[in-house]
């Protein structure tokens, strides 16, 4: 029932929208340009020249979101205590971020300056490669070498690394034949790093590495530049599907005519984890996705908000669309870092 009544005055809002220059209102509250760009996460696209049925389908989502907000309102929300708690963390968490920008508005830096800064702090700007690897881990050098011997008389070395793992490596890893995931390489010992770097992908190490655990013989499926972290969106089609190529390609000329991504993403996608939220995924860094091919297609996109042709990895047809790229600190992270660095000297 609710549902109904919330599509009817969506209804008679769109009339106002189509029929004039402004946008509509919800009970006196302006729907605005930003409400709008909210809902459309693209820049790229001219709300006013969209299709009349995209229009309504925007113009709903935004009068369901302002007619529920106004119900919880007026039913007390604003006095529940999780809400309470809650405004005061936003509250908490904006006074910091105004005081930043503040504090960092303040602050002149010559390009002189800027490069200084640079050019002594280098190791602060270095994002570590992504190592993808296995290890078996045992308590002696000779146990080790032994290991490795088998390894070389071996013709199926992968196979045979994750056999060994499994029987003698004395880490947790060991029931997933030594597995240790994709890593960045800062976050593993020094000397297995070094060690692990020192290879080339698909090999293994020929001496024991010595660390503080004990004795490890390393084998490197991929080592994969750090290129920061990305967030993107998606529309995926199943495999299986019947026509899925075709699918994805009726959407895909959807998105060229200008119809909303997020919208296509909850109605069409089939990633019934991301679709309801417009396809959005969580940020990821190279190297930590089962699928390379998604990640290589999404660190390809350039610009905010554009978006990739349909592809197929082993999950189905894709479209990605990149919402944000988190690449080396932000030139703001240095000013703050030149702040607290300098702030007898720049904070007065």
């Amino acid at each position: 029932m609710k549902r109904i009544v919330t599509s009817l005055v969506a209804s008679i809002v769109l009339v106002t929208v189509l029929n004039a220059n402004d946008y509509g209102s919800v009970d006196g509250d302006a729907i605005t340009k930003q409400d709008i760009a909210m809902i459309l996460q693209d820049q790229r696209i001219d709300f006013d020249k969209l299709p009349d049925t995209s229009k309504k389908q925007v113009i709903e989502q935004i009068v369901n979101k302002k007619l529920i907000a106004k119900n919880a309102i007026k039913n007390g929300i604003e006095k529940d205590p999780q809400y309470v708690e809650a405004m005061s963390g936003i509250k908490e968490d904006l006074a910091l971020q105004v005081w930043q920008k503040n504090e960092v508005d303040k602050l002149k830096f010559t390009d002189q300056d800027k490069k200084d800064f640079f050019e002594k702090n280098k190791d602060k700007f270095v994002m570590p490669e992504i190592l993808e690897s296995r290890h078996i881990l045992v308590k002696t050098e000779a146990e080790a070498k032994a290991i490795i011997i088998e390894l070389d008389k071996s013709a199926k070395k992968e196979d045979k690394f994750a056999e060994l793992a499994k029987t003698k490596s004395a880490d947790a890893t060991a029931q997933n034949g030594g597995y240790l995931g994709k890593v960045p390489a800062d976050k593993l010992v020094p000397e297995f790093t070094a060690a692990a770097k020192a290879l080339a992908k698909n090999t293994y190490s020929k001496t024991p590495v010595k660390t503080e655990f004990g004795y490890h013989i390393i084998k490197v499926n991929n080592i994969r530049d750090n290129k920061g972290e990305i967030q993107v969106a998606h529309i995926m089609i199943l495999n299986n599907k019947p026509n899925s190529q075709i699918e994805i390609e009726t959407i895909y000329e959807k998105l060229i005519k200008g119809e909303s991504f997020e919208i296509l993403a909850q109605q069409f996608s089939d990633d019934n984890t991301s679709a309801p939220n417009g396809g959005v995924l969580q940020k990821f860094s190279a190297g930590m996705l089962t699928s390379e091919e998604f990640e290589t297609r999404a660190f390809q996109l350039k610009n905010i908000g554009s978006f990739t042709k349909p592809f197929q990895t082993e999950f189905g047809w894709h479209i990605i669309k990149l919402i944000n790229r988190y690449p080396l600190k932000s030139f703001i992270e240095m000013k703050l870092e030149l702040f607290e660095m300098n702030k007898k000297q720049f904070g007065k």
